[in-house]
């Protein structure tokens, strides 16, 4: 890749359309930017099926884990994703986007949701406790230690950014009191949201039978969090 991250790659096109999709394969969960702008000879054609010119379009979908010589026929089976234009909530492609599926780091965009919505000022300053760093071994982390005081904005920024998971349990701890009582309101927030599919168990995305979704209805949350100007803006 000319990174130093190693990553594998493949394509395909949208069935009926000169659409083509880039996936990029790495060993971590990835949100796939499809940049339609460089690809000319596709914007025509995206902006027949949306009725708008391309933009940014966000594909989810869930970590694989497959053997490096693994053809792509079978990653393409094992991949659940979705393609929307958010402006007019237009389904451009789906594959498997309403299998559940265990998420990963990207629940943390529930998590962030649902502090602004359950905050009333995000400059409340929080301090660390050392129960708010528990259980955290192998994640990745902002580097918050105990004592360390910070606004609930800050550590938004930390939970989305470096998708910090020591921030992830601040703001739960701190919101609710507890882990199990933020993932209530998690929960609380997706009904609100209208996804049928998806539960949590954790602000984190730690792997766990009780904390999954889908792409489709990731793509309904994303979407449901963009039109708050906090969660849009960080």
């Amino acid at each position: 890749s000319g990174t130093g991250i190693p990553f594998r790659y493949f394509r395909f096109m949208i069935p009926e359309t000169e659409i083509e999709i880039t996936i990029f394969k790495c060993r971590i969960p990835f949100i796939i930017n499809i940049l339609q702008s460089e690809i000319p000879h596709h914007r025509d054609v995206f902006s027949q099926l949306t009725g708008h010119e391309p933009t940014t379009v966000t594909v989810f979908f869930q970590q694989i884990h497959h053997p490096v010589k693994c053809p792509v026929v079978a990653i393409c089976s094992q991949i659940k994703l979705i393609v929307v234009n958010m402006n007019d909530d237009l389904t451009l492609y789906e594959k498997n986007a309403n299998e559940e599926a265990q998420i990963a780091s990207l629940t943390k965009m529930i998590t962030a949701i649902t502090v602004i919505e359950n905050v009333d000022n995000l400059d409340e300053e929080v301090t660390i406790t050392s129960e708010m760093l528990v259980g955290l071994d192998g994640y990745a982390k902002a580097g918050f230690k105990v004592g360390d005081k910070v606004t609930i904005l800050e550590l938004l920024y930390a939970l989305m950014l470096p998708s910090a998971a020591d921030a992830a349990q601040a703001l739960a701890i701190y919101v609710s009191g507890s882990i199990d009582e933020f993932a209530n309101l998690m929960n609380e927030t997706t009904s609100k949201i209208g996804v049928t599919n998806t539960e949590f168990s954790n602000p984190v995305g730690m792997d766990d039978l009780n904390n999954y979704s889908t792409a489709s209805d990731l793509a309904k949350i994303l979407k449901y969090s963009l039109e708050n100007e906090t969660f849009k803006t960080i």
